[in-house]
């Protein structure tokens, strides 16, 4: 999506004739079909919202920044902290709480089913509170 500002040079850099649509998007740094696109007036419309009616959170103009707290090299304010934020923390890999009596109809070979029961094993005597 171009920024509102940068289609509004555009449109005045046009206006002006003083320039060819190459040189104006290299100027402003957009791709020169856009800059065709708005000159021929067939630029479609940006999918999401206006930035009059979005959150002002959702619009992030200017150079990124480093995020104070996660550290990433983000326009702020950091899209990634606020999800994290917004959902619970499950490490990866962990589906929920683990019932150790649970018994699953798995139809293993031989050797993969010793693999299996050595591993349950562990897991269960983890939940219970007698691992090492």
């Amino acid at each position: 999506m171009i920024p509102a500002w940068k289609v509004e040079a555009i449109q005045t850099l046009l206006a002006e004739g003083r320039m060819t649509q190459r040189a104006i998007a290299k100027q402003v740094r957009v791709w020169r079909g856009a800059v065709a696109d708005i000159a021929h007036g067939t630029r479609p419309a940006h999918r999401g919202a206006d930035r009059e009616t979005a959150p002002d959170a959702l619009w992030c103009e200017g150079p990124p920044e480093r995020c104070p707290s996660c550290g990433g090299l983000v326009n702020m304010p950091c899209l990634a902290c606020r999800t994290r934020a917004e959902r619970p923390y499950r490490p990866r890999g962990v589906a929920g709480p683990c019932d150790p009596n649970e018994r699953l109809e798995l139809r293993l070979s031989a050797m993969h089913r010793i693999r299996y029961e050595e591993i349950r094993a562990r897991r269960k005597a983890e939940v219970l509170g007698l691992g090492s």
